[in-house]
């Protein structure tokens, strides 16, 4: 599976469907503009979805611990379980499968690409687990890593039919492509049918991989979501120049099709993967551990942990725990979550936090922000003025605008957020409606980019929320 690593200094567009679209939610405005320019489109504004936010320990005394949200907001309508084609067609449920023998091991095949159709036949004939790991060793396909660390390929076996008898799955490595940053490879899976093997799935066949597939390697061949039936879930992945990113994908083998399990998973950098009881259902949470960027580009970051769930038709992200903010810019962050999220008590207070914790710590990264205390400050100043708009709470609004006028005077560090302050102000008392200021605070935010691209990627980093003009307007 190709990959795009942000850290490099030029990137290349990818060809997996999965992958491009997940650099909208990448959101890497510089160092991974020319990901842009290859796709022909223009940066896209933020539609990553708002996700729970739960300290993973009790922040500093006075601060809240937890954003206090529920659900994904917008929430997630289940999404259809997307399918690659067997190979070929099987009949939904398997007959047994041919009784174990010590059949006559076939030839190496010259092309690697003709390797699944050397092993079937041998697989029908009978031959073990055991035997085929051997033959695959023999051919140079399954082998150690040159480090010595880990075994590159291997054979697994998961009742992945209801009713049937165990398949196998067959994970190799094609020896003549292997990289620094790619170890380029291939999943099989086969089931019985009539006392015969047929290959049921080939991971470059399945167009979600457009025929490159990195690194694969299972993950677990049991039954996560609960149905009584194994699933197979494999990890795959490429590295960049200081990052490496992985995807896992869950199949289901249903009714002749493999269906994709966990269709919107995007790639994260060297992440962590484990199943874990669910407290709800007879199911298995996917809890991820998602590591962070190896370049400084990527900015300052947090430890997150996610967790998958099975909602009865995929699995969609329900939680993301992070580290309490350590940085402004991250408190700011969750601030703007809880903001969206309607949890006003807390936001108020991150944002509070934002303008008047010293313990806060500024970035000061490649392009650090000059007086970033005071331009996050006023930006927070103009989100609790925007606070008290949305509640319609008339007292906190006054008291609000004049403290951030008071904060941003001409020539001042945060002076934008005093005049963007101005225009949602003068819009919301002439008319009273919430929206309308809102409109006003983003025209006048598209009319002058520095509002938004001080707090966005350029100046925190590609790993960070990347703001734009709709950004300027909480809603």
């Amino acid at each position: 599976m190709r990959r795009c690593d942000p850290s490099r200094t030029c990137c290349h567009a990818c060809g997996i469907p999965r992958l491009c679209a997940a650099l909208a939610a990448l959101l890497v405005l510089t160092s991974c503009s020319a990901i842009e320019d290859a796709l022909g489109n223009a940066p896209a504004a933020n539609t990553t979805p708002e996700i729970i936010v739960t300290y993973v320990s009790r922040p500093a005394s006075g601060a809240p611990t937890a954003i206090a949200l529920a659900t994904m907001t917008p929430a997630a309508a289940p999404v259809a379980e997307t399918s690659a084609p067997l190979l070929p067609t099987a009949p939904p449920v398997a007959s047994a499968c041919p009784a174990p023998a010590n059949p006559t091991p076939p030839a190496r095949p010259a092309l690697f690409s003709d390797i699944p159709a050397a092993l079937t036949p041998y697989l029908s004939a009978g031959a073990t687990p055991t035997a085929t790991r051997d033959l695959l060793t023999m051919w140079g396909v399954i082998f150690g890593a040159p480090d010595g660390s880990v075994t590159l390929g291997g054979v697994y076996q998961g009742r992945f039919v209801p009713g049937g008898d165990l398949g196998t799955v067959v994970v190799i490595f094609d020896p003549a492509a292997q990289t620094p940053g790619l170890r380029a490879g291939d999943v099989l899976v086969h089931t019985c049918a009539d006392g015969a093997v047929q290959l049921a799935y080939r991971a470059q066949d399945d167009p979600l991989f457009a025929g490159s597939v990195g690194y694969p390697r299972v993950l677990a061949t049991s039954d996560v979501n609960g149905d009584g039936v194994d699933e197979l879930s494999f990890v795959t992945g490429e590295c960049g120049a200081s990052t490496c990113f992985d995807v896992v994908t869950i199949l289901s083998f249903r009714a002749g099709s493999a269906s994709h399990l966990i269709p919107d998973f995007t790639p994260h950098p060297f992440p962590a993967f484990a199943f874990a009881p669910a407290p709800d259902s007879a199911a298995q949470d996917l809890i991820v551990q998602v590591g962070q960027y190896g370049s400084p580009g990527a900015g300052p970051q947090r430890n997150t942990v996610e967790t998958w769930s099975w909602n009865g038709s995929v699995y969609t992200l329900t939680r993301a725990v992070v580290d309490p903010p350590v940085y402004r810019v991250h408190a700011l962050h969750d601030a703007d979550a809880a903001f969206r999220a309607g949890d006003f008590a807390t936001a108020g207070a991150l944002y509070q936090r934002v303008v008047s914790d010293p313990a806060l710590k500024a970035w000061d990264g490649p392009a650090p922000l000059r007086d970033e205390d005071k331009v996050l400050g006023a930006f927070a100043l103009y989100r609790l003025l925007e606070l008290a708009a949305r509640q319609q709470d008339g007292a906190a609004l006054a008291a609000a605008y004049d403290a951030l006028k008071q904060a941003t005077p001409q020539g001042s560090p945060g002076e934008l957020y005093g005049a963007l302050g101005d225009t949602f102000y003068a819009a919301y008392t002439a008319g009273g409606s919430y929206g309308q200021a809102c409109d006003a605070a983003v025209k006048f935010a598209e009319k002058t980019p520095n509002i938004y691209i001080l707090l966005g990627s350029q100046t925190f980093g590609y790993a960070n929320y990347d703001y734009q003009p709709a950004d300027m307007c909480a809603r």
